[in-house]
């Protein structure tokens, strides 16, 4: 089944089926889903509930705040075996002068997915040791997060996004 985007005045509405048919608005921010429904036996008709349904959907996007860009690239991933997000700890074989096969220990920081260029930076654990080079990529991707501006709401059309 493909993915039929929405109208924008639609965005979160679906309708509701059943013994009385109506609006169902879903959002989810923060990690939490604001959902509630809106028949048309409560309000009268359909179109006193979609209005009804876009009312408190507009309300709820403007007083509950979705994660920043920067919050939202801190979240940790189920993935994550470092502890830290956009940190990787990278182990590269290389033949050293005397044609001997040598791990390269290092813990990189990435930028934030999406941003644009892609940038990373690396830490030598022979060079720093291993805890000294992991604080140094946790300070570098703090560096990356640092630059990002805005909301993280991909698809919310734009009277529903928070001024920044």
């Amino acid at each position: 089944m493909a993915y039929r985007k929405q109208p924008d005045e639609m965005y979160g509405i679906r309708p509701l089926t059943g013994t009385s048919p109506g609006w169902r608005v879903a959002l989810v921010r923060r990690g939490e889903e604001h959902m509630r429904s809106f028949s048309s036996a409560r309000y009268g008709s359909l179109d006193l509930a979609l209005a009804a349904a876009k009312a408190w959907r507009d309300r709820v996007a403007h007083e509950v705040r979705p994660l920043t860009k920067a919050e939202y690239s801190q979240l940790l991933r189920s993935n994550n075996s470092s502890g830290y997000p956009g940190v990787y700890l990278r182990c590269q074989r290389k033949r050293n002068a005397a044609g001997e096969e040598v791990e390269y220990l290092f813990w990189q920081a990435q930028t934030p997915e999406g941003v644009k260029p892609f940038r990373s930076k690396s830490f030598s654990v022979s060079r720093f040791g291993f805890d000294a080079a992991f604080e140094r990529a946790i300070e570098a991707r703090k560096d990356f997060v640092a630059g990002l501006q805005g909301y993280y709401l991909y698809a919310a059309p734009e009277h529903l996004r928070p001024s920044v």
